[in-house]
């Protein structure tokens, strides 16, 4: 299973004809745009719960056919398949989807968007409260997991741990990676 896994995840070595740059600005229309649309849309509109998956997989559908149609060569006018054209219908797509689904299910009450979108809480009412919503329950879980944890975290600092991460790919870089023609005096 772990082969599969593996395996699965090397899925895109032969979309990469253009280089990793290429591939993951064409990529970006596929999953990095409709999600940020959605999470730009979400807290600005009350928008039905289900609106955002189903916008995010209209643009990423739309977009799975603009990367395939380029690279496969598929007879598809240009406004579809070029890198940034696709980027403009990610978004277009994603509202436009979120838009109609809304339309259809009804927006969202005030109770499942209380604290979790903009503007969602009355004039002076706090939308604080333990079990409130599931960010606030997550929170409060968290909260008492890490007062249990044991004393002596408190000599594992992160920032010591990324310091020194940056420190050793400082070194890498500038030790590893140097042209031949630095090494001359």
């Amino acid at each position: 299973m772990a082969a599969l896994a593996i395996g699965i995840s090397f899925a895109y070595v032969p979309f990469l004809g253009e280089g990793m740059v290429a591939f993951f600005l064409r990529l970006s229309s596929v999953a990095a745009i409709p999600l940020a649309t959605v999470f730009v849309t979400g807290p600005l509109a009350r928008c039905h719960v289900q609106s955002g998956l189903i916008g995010t997989a209209a643009a990423a559908s739309c977009g799975v056919d603009s990367m395939l149609g380029d690279r496969l060569g598929w007879p598809l006018p240009d406004w579809i398949t070029s890198v940034w054209r696709s980027r403009l219908w990610a978004v277009t797509l994603t509202a436009a989807a979120t838009l109609c689904w809304t339309l259809v299910r009804g927006t969202a009450s005030s109770e499942a968007l209380r604290g979790l979108a903009l503007f969602s809480c009355r004039r002076g009412e706090t939308c604080q409260g333990v079990g409130a919503n599931w960010l606030e329950r997550s929170r409060s879980a968290m909260a008492g997991k890490s007062a249990e944890r044991d004393d002596d975290s408190s000599k594992r600092s992160p920032e010591r741990y990324t310091i020194a991460k940056i420190a050793m790919a400082a070194a890498v870089f500038l030790i590893l990676f140097r042209r031949p023609d630095d090494l001359t005096p």
